[in-house]
């Protein structure tokens, strides 16, 4: 399937803590954005060198976020904004009497909270991390068509 030009993309990630597929809406990061990226993610002191992968990750992904998928994040009731207009549409987890609400981007959907980016950030920023190295870290492979593996010879592999 060819690269289709839009603005923004779903990203889906597999949440390993409950099992469930995430949908992301996200924007595509530009030259720009991902040189921002690299420098935040090595960082050079001297001689010292940091590496911030993961917190450059969660900072330019959750930049690129637009949207979530409703019912894929759940968060506790008086954290929702409407907590008092939807008491009714409380959800149980599986093995506990906690209930919580979805939450939604869609500014149409009775469960939109204009929070819903702090909330994704604080209980999914693994999520986001994951994400973002899907548009930063790996956006594309390149295969070599010309490479013959069976044709290696061991004897040209320089020992050790």
């Amino acid at each position: 399937m060819p690269r289709i030009g839009m603005d923004v993309y779903p990203i889906n990630v597999t949440d390993e803590l409950s099992g469930d597929p995430i949908l992301f809406q996200m924007r595509m990061p530009g030259a720009k954005m991902r040189n921002k990226y690299n420098n935040k993610s090595i960082v050079r002191r001297g001689r010292k060198t940091e590496f911030n992968a993961a917190l450059a990750r969660v900072e330019y992904g959750m930049k690129l976020l637009v949207g979530i998928r409703e019912g894929d994040f759940l968060i506790p009731p008086k954290e929702h904004e409407n907590y008092e207009n939807l008491q009714d549409s409380l959800t149980s987890v599986e093995d506990s009497d906690l209930k919580f609400l979805t939450i939604a981007s869609d500014q149409s959907s009775p469960f939109y909270t204009s929070q819903w980016k702090e909330h994704v950030e604080k209980y999914g920023n693994d999520l986001i991390e994951a994400a973002a190295s899907k548009l930063f870290d790996n956006p594309a492979s390149v295969e070599d068509q010309n490479v013959d593996v069976e044709d290696d010879d061991e004897e040209d592999i320089e020992k050790n």
